[in-house]
């Protein structure tokens, strides 16, 4: 999906979806920044950094 902004700033993103089969309803919003790239540098807006290794409690030592 495509959403076309006027200038760079930061938005928020919501979306709503229903599925049609079963009639559930579930929805979604994001924070994002478009950044003003009119100087032609490259940007980066965001970066996902995800762990796939269970975070250890005080009673459970990590286990690799």
């Amino acid at each position: 999906m495509h959403v076309p902004v006027k200038k760079p700033a930061p938005y928020q993103v919501r979306v709503v979806l229903r599925d049609a089969t079963h009639g559930t309803v579930g929805s979604a919003s994001q924070f994002t920044e478009v950044p003003d790239i009119a100087n032609g540098r490259l940007a980066l807006s965001g970066i996902v950094i995800r762990s796939e290794v269970p975070q250890a409690t005080a009673h459970q030592p990590r286990s690799y």
